[in-house]
C-alpha cells in the first residue's frame, strides 16, 4: 500500500547516516571509558538516564558508536545522543526485530550498536533476532531494555514485563546486567561496552 511504502521511505538513511555507519574498521580500536558521574547513595533517578548521560560521553571518545531505536528515542534515554550524533543513529518505527537484524549487520561490519526500546518489546518482538543473529553470532550489540517489570504500569498487561529477564538471564552468550542505581548504570554500561570492543559479544542492560 502507498502509505505503507511512504512510511518505509522515511526511515531511509541520509548521506551522512550512510557514510558513518557503513565506514569500515580494519581492526577494533580499544574502548576508551571515560570519568562517571557521581550520584548520591541513594538518589532518585531512573537507571535510564544515567545510563544515557554516561553513553553520550562515552560516544566522544568511542566513534564506532552507533544507536538504533524503535520509535522510543526519547523514552529509552537515546534523545541526546540522536541530537549530538545524528549521523550514527537511526530510529526505524515500530519495528523491533527489523531493529535487531540491522544491528547484527551493523555489529558483523564492526560497529558497537545500542540498541533500545521499551523490555517488553525486545524480547517478545525481535526473540528470534537475538538468539539467531545476535547471541549465537557473538556479536557486539548492547540491548538497552527499558521500562522493566511495571515500569508501565498505566499502560497494561501488553507493556508489563515479568518473563523478559528470565529469558534473557539464562540465554546462552548474552551477559545480564541489572544496575540498582545511577552509579551501577554506568559501571555496567562501562562494562558491557568494554567487553564488547573485546569481542564478549552481546550485553542486556535491564533499566529503569
Amino acid at each position: 500500500p502507498e502509505k505503507v511504502l511512504k512510511f518505509i521511505q522515511t526511515t531511509k538513511l541520509d548521506e551522512n547516516q550512510k557514510a558513518a555507519l557503513s565506514k569500515p574498521i580494519v581492526a577494533q580500536p580499544a574502548f576508551k571509558p571515560v570519568e562517571k558521574l557521581p550520584y548520591s547513595p541513594g538518589e532518585m533517578i531512573a537507571t535510564r538516564y544515567a545510563f544515557a548521560d554516561y553513553l553520550l560521553r562515552l560516544a566522544e571518545l568511542n566513534p564506532d558508536i552507533v544507536a538504533l531505536s524503535a520509535d522510543l528515542t526519547e523514552s529509552v534515554g537515546l534523545g541526546k545522543f540522536a541530537g549530538k550524533y545524528p549521523e550514527r543513529f537511526v530510529t526505524l518505527g515500530i519495528r523491533e526485530a527489523h531493529m535487531m537484524g540491522l544491528a547484527a549487520g551493523l555489529a558483523a561490519c564492526g560497529k558497537i550498536v545500542i540498541v533500545g526500546t521499551f523490555e517488553k518489546f525486545v524480547v517478545s518482538r525481535a526473540l528470534d533476532q537475538i538468539i539467531t543473529s545476535i547471541a549465537q553470532t557473538n556479536l557486539p550489540v548492547i540491548m538497552i531494555a527499558s521500562h522493566a517489570g511495571y515500569g508501565l504500569g498505566e499502560d497494561g498487561k501488553t507493556h508489563q514485563s515479568v518473563l523478559e529477564p528470565t529469558i534473557m538471564r539464562d540465554m546462552p552468550g548474552v551477559r545480564y546486567f541489572e544496575p540498582a542505581d545511577g552509579n551501577e548504570a554506568q559501571e555496567f554500561l562501562e562494562e558491557a561496552l568494554g567487553g564488547a570492543y573485546k569481542g564478549k559479544g552481546p550485553a542486556y542492560l535491564r533499566l529503569t
